[in-house]
């Protein structure tokens, strides 16, 4: 949808919003990059082509990023309910 948006020419005379879109986009093709690559990670486990490591992992940062995320998440929504009125 924000490519729409920017591409509709609705935001020419606003960068900062443009910006904002951009930003958000980033953010959410990162996501899905990260999200591709996992499913990728399970299918080569399910198929036998990799083998699992039992390690330790730092839980923080993982909490940090989740939070972040759904923080932004919850922004922009907040963000676009004040524009659209």
């Amino acid at each position: 949808m924000g490519a729409h948006i920017l591409n509709s020419g609705k935001l020419s005379g606003k960068p900062g919003k443009e910006e904002k879109y951009r930003q958000a986009m980033m953010e959410e093709c990162e996501h899905l990059l990260t999200l591709s690559n996992r499913v990728l990670v399970l299918t080569k486990l399910d198929e036998g082509h990799l083998e699992l490591h039992q390690e330790e992992v730092p839980l923080r940062p993982l909490l940090d990023d989740c939070q972040n995320f759904s923080e932004n998440q919850q922004k922009g929504r907040i963000y676009d309910r004040l524009s659209s009125l």
